[in-house]
């Protein structure tokens, strides 16, 4: 169904994949939305697909207010560390300018923008995550996720997450042959 604008609301169903779960969940919950009666109005005048269409909808909603409080306690996070951190003090000074606060401010969502992307290609295993390879067990932010679920810290002095998002980084940058010459990796 065509929205308003350029959007446009729709369902899609993945065949093959429906097929290869072979879920009975999962077979009636597309018999419940894709069969004629789920198209006629109810009691109420409303029909199956709208509501699941409106509850979806609202579901987006409320999940993308959680998220914007969270990318800003995020986003402060990072930026005070960067405050913090002695390495940067020559390049911030002692009291950093407006400018550069606003400059450190663009940047950190520059950098949690980009996780929250390869996040998503994680999840959707766009990026080699199901294979169990060297890019879930050691590239991959899902194993530094799961290294923080498990309080996993590096010794005193070791940057081990940052050290491995950086490489992230480097090689979601340059490719997997650039990125292996430039770590030192054969």
């Amino acid at each position: 169904r065509r929205g308003t604008g350029i959007s446009q609301q729709y369902l899609a169903m993945d065949l093959d994949g429906l097929v290869e779960l072979n879920d009975e969940d999962f077979w009636r919950a597309f018999a419940g939305l894709f069969r004629l009666p789920a198209a006629r109005p109810d009691a109420e005048g409303i029909p199956l697909i709208q509501r699941v269409c409106d509850e979806s909808r609202a579901h987006a909603t409320r999940l993308a207010d959680d998220m914007r409080g969270d990318v800003v306690y995020a986003a402060e996070t990072l930026i005070q560390g960067a405050l913090d951190a002695p390495s940067n003090s020559v390049a911030l000074g002692d009291v950093p300018s407006l400018e550069t606060l606003h400059r450190v401010f663009q940047q950190s969502l520059y950098v949690l923008y980009r996780l929250l992307f390869v996040l998503y290609a994680e999840s959707r295993d766009v990026m080699p995550m199901s294979s169990g390879g060297a890019y879930a067990t050691t590239y991959s932010l899902d194993h530094l996720v799961e290294r923080a679920r498990r309080g996993i810290e590096p010794p005193p002095g070791v940057t081990y997450t940052a050290d491995a998002v950086r490489r992230l980084f480097r090689l979601l940058d340059s490719g997997p042959a650039d990125a292996a010459s430039k770590l030192g990796i054969q």
